[in-house]
């Protein structure tokens, strides 16, 4: 998830697009039966990135690359 170009980091935590990717992550997440620890080893990341990718405490202006398969 990336911001769109001139789209404002303040209230990109609460736009509508955003909380829908941040439920699509969650439910990926766990249909594929994962854990967030268990996530975040794949992403090789720390549990915390996955917790506040899902919260919405992450800053989605840095683009990360994220699969969750």
């Amino acid at each position: 998830m990336c911001l769109r170009e001139g789209e404002a980091v303040r209230g990109a935590l609460h736009t509508r697009r955003y909380r829908q990717f941040r439920k699509r992550l969650k439910r990926a997440r766990t249909e594929a039966g994962l854990t967030q620890v268990e996530a975040a080893e794949q992403l090789k990341k720390p549990q915390s990135f996955v917790s506040k990718s899902e919260s919405g405490e992450g800053k989605p202006y840095k683009c990360e690359p994220l699969i969750v398969t």
